[in-house]
């Protein structure tokens, strides 16, 4: 089912509500946060304190911190499908809840995968600003299903925040962090920024804006920062750092970008045994050029009349 967390930068969680966490999630686990003005994004696997030791990192960052901890439904226990996920540009999100999409016998993907490759990528870069996009969000999703969006500015919303609960300063997806809870008494979204008022919702309800940056304004046209891009990109599987030369452009997957370990991975999974890679044909041809070319003698039968002579 898994669990998804805001986690307010003036908040510091316990060890032991992470552990709980951890415990009742533990088919891998992720983090976001913002560092240097753009998105720290990590996966761990099979070692909380590993896991902690980048929670313990994102505070020292002093900015807000997303959290996500899996139970893995479909699309297989890896990293690749360890949340959190790429959108776009500095974009990412993480999801709790299961999806009514159509996952393929034996998809290397999860139904998260699928559904950010076939619609969240598509959409305007500024999408995680506009209330209309995030209500055709929640009604295409339905109301078991929750979103955190992040961006590089730290600002974060949270879709379908009334299934979820708010607790110890922060927002949790649902209980199996063990503990007490107050139910909510609103249906809203979140911004981690802003002013804050409730305007009315062309679905029914209120939403609340929290206010930590009442410099920005909503209402302007949001900007996304180009400047000192650097050569290294992320795999929008593994979030490893790799020069955009070493990545693979996924066309079926609206062109995410993923390293060649994760892309291997992946069409193995599809593939099973009978897939190879193009880097092993390519190794097995630059060894075949240094094989001493065979003589006459090597390709005879040892019992041929020319051997016995």
């Amino acid at each position: 089912m898994c669990i998804a967390i805001v986690n307010p930068k003036a908040v510091t969680l316990k060890k032991s509500i992470l552990q709980n966490c951890w415990d009742n999630n533990n088919d891998g686990a992720g983090i976001l946060y913002v560092q240097n003005n753009k998105v720290v994004a990590k996966k761990e696997m099979t070692d909380f304190n590993k896991f902690y030791g980048y929670y313990q990192e994102a505070k020292r960052s002093g900015n807000d911190i997303v959290l996500h901890f899996r139970i893995g439904t479909s699309g297989g226990v890896n990293e690749h499908n360890c949340h959190p996920f790429h959108v776009q540009d500095d974009t990412w999100f993480v999801h709790n809840g299961m999806l009514d999409v159509h996952v393929p016998h034996n998809s290397p993907i999860s139904d998260t995968q699928i559904f950010n490759n076939a619609f969240l990528k598509g959409l305007p870069k500024d999408f995680m600003y506009n209330d209309t996009m995030l209500d055709l969000i929640e009604y295409s999703i339905g109301n078991g299903n929750k979103f955190i969006f992040f961006n590089e500015l730290g600002h974060w919303r949270i879709v379908n925040e009334q299934a979820g609960v708010w607790d110890l300063g922060c927002w949790f997806s649902n209980r199996s962090y063990s503990y007490s809870y107050k139910k909510p008494t609103y249906k809203t979204y979140n911004y981690g920024y802003g002013t804050a008022y409730t305007p009315t919702s062309s679905i029914g309800y209120p939403r609340v804006y929290n206010d930590w940056d009442d410099t920005y304004d909503v209402k302007s046209e949001y900007k996304w920062d180009s400047d000192s891009k650097s050569e290294d990109v992320m795999c929008e599987s593994c979030c490893e750092l790799y020069h955009k030369d070493e990545l693979e452009i996924l066309p079926d997957f609206n062109d995410a970008m993923v390293c060649y370990d994760c892309f291997d991975s992946m069409m193995y999974e599809m593939h099973g045994e009978d897939y190879i890679s193009d880097r092993d044909v390519e190794v097995n041809d630059y060894n075949k050029s240094f094989e001493q070319p065979k003589s006459a003698y090597d390709t005879l039968d040892p019992l041929s009349p020319v051997y016995l002579k």
